[in-house]
This record gives C-alpha cells, sequence and structure tokens, in this order.
C-alpha cells in the first residue's frame, strides 16, 4: 500500500485513478447498503503505527450487528478492491485518497469526500479527487516518515550513546529527577 505514490509513471496512475474514482457515487457502491450507524470511538490506526496488522473493527470481538449500540463497518482495501473490481496502483491510489494514511476507511469520511468530489453541480470535480490523493499521500507520507524517525533516533541513541540527543534526554530526565527530589 503506496497510495499509487511510487508507480512508474504516476500522471497515468493518477489519471487511471481519477476515471476509477468518478465512477464510485456514493457509499453504496463500496458496500455500505443499510442506513449509517454511529460512529464510535475506535479510529482505524495509521498504517505506520500498527495498521498493516490491526483488523476492522466489524471483524474484532464483541461486535454485533443486530445490537442497536453496533457501530459503523470500516472498509477493508481487499472489500474496496472488490466492489471497484479493480486492484492496480490507481486503486490503491483512490482508496489512499479515501482513507488517508490509515489502514481502513470510515463511512463518514467516504461520504464526505465523495461529496467534495461532486461539488457543486454533482458533476465530478477532478481538481478536488487531486486534492484528496495529495493529502491521503501526504498523511501516509507524513506517518511512515515519523515512525522512521522515531525508530532512527533510538537506534541512534544504542549505536552512539553520546549522541546529542540522547544527552539531550539524559538531562532532562535529571533536572525532571532533581524537581521532584526537591519536593
Amino acid at each position: 500500500f503506496t497510495g499509487g505514490a511510487f508507480a512508474d509513471d504516476r500522471a497515468t496512475v493518477d489519471q487511471q485513478a481519477a476515471k476509477l474514482s468518478s465512477r464510485i457515487t456514493s457509499v453504496r457502491a463500496l458496500g455500505w447498503s443499510s442506513p449509517p450507524k454511529r460512529r464510535g470511538a475506535a479510529r482505524p490506526r495509521h498504517r505506520a503505527y500498527g495498521g498493516q496488522t490491526e483488523k476492522p473493527i466489524q471483524l474484532k470481538p464483541g461486535y454485533d450487528e443486530s445490537s442497536p449500540q453496533c457501530v459503523e463497518k470500516w472498509l477493508t482495501q481487499e472489500t474496496f478492491y472488490e466492489k471497484v473490481k479493480d486492484s492496480s496502483p490507481a486503486a490503491d491510489a483512490v482508496f489512499c485518497a479515501l482513507a488517508g494514511g490509515a489502514a481502513f476507511a470510515e463511512r463518514t469520511i467516504v461520504e464526505s469526500r465523495l461529496e467534495e468530489w461532486r461539488m457543486p453541480q454533482g458533476k465530478f470535480q477532478e481538481a478536488a479527487f487531486y486534492q484528496s490523493l495529495k493529502q491521503g499521500r501526504l498523511d501516509l507520507a507524513t506517518g511512515w516518515i515519523l515512525f522512521g524517525s522515531a525508530n532512527a533516533l533510538v537506534l541512534l541513541s544504542i549505536v552512539v550513546p553520546t549522541n546529542p540527543f540522547a544527552r539531550f534526554v539524559e538531562n532532562l530526565l535529571r533536572q525532571l529527577l532533581q524537581g521532584y527530589a526537591a519536593l
């Protein structure tokens, strides 16, 4: 899952993604056929922070569609591919535009994106789609960069314990401990 960002010919992939997304007119096309349910407090994780291995809300223990307190299902990437009948980098890009960096797409967010893409006359607006795609790719990349940077800092502190970052953290902890000792 790269949001189609690393395809050989990204411009062509983006055009194919716009064409594919123009065929999605409502959330019904993506498998949500019942009236909207409540959103719930849980959110899909970012792919960099455990989203790759996370289960969608509907597969977690305690999920019961017959309950009036049941929350809305999340759209998985595999289900999305089945519904649009495509698993190319273009479909990957459309899913990225809908879900951002998250591992799953939520119905309320998908509905708002589809509305943005069809404003104001109900006709597909390619510029709005490209803006969503750019934001989704940015969210995805930002999460991975932050995750990689945090891991690199920890690794650097292990390999080179006298680096400036490790010294900063050491001094910060020393000041905190001295402050608590004075109380």
